[in-house]
């Protein structure tokens, strides 16, 4: 992988997250990542971000059992993105209308 000059918006979050001092060198961040345009920006700024702030990144998607063949499509969507960008994933299933009904929900 070639190097490449930070982005705009990659310079802004790093300063960001410099100037407050939000982690500490070596401290671990999770990232819920449900394949959509937020959060698959956010994975982004957050793993562009980890090396120059010595963060350690870890992306999780739940299945929620709700939503068929486009919810297996975004689980492998996030499945490829953290792949590509080298980011540790800890994916989970879970058939939410049978615990909605199983709670009385």
């Amino acid at each position: 992988m070639t190097s490449r000059p930070p982005s705009v918006c990659e310079r802004l979050v790093g300063d960001a997250i410099g100037r407050a001092h939000l982690f500490r060198p070596a401290d671990g961040l999770v990232a819920a990542v449900s394949g959509g345009a937020d959060s698959t920006a956010l994975l982004h700024l957050l793993a562009a971000c980890r090396v120059a702030h010595g963060l350690r990144l870890w992306a999780c998607h739940l299945h929620h059992g709700i939503r068929g063949a486009a919810a297996d499509g975004d689980a492998a969507f996030v499945r490829g993105l953290c792949r590509r960008l080298g980011v540790a994933l800890v994916e989970e299933r879970a058939d939410v209308p049978i615990l909605a009904r199983e709670a009385g929900i």
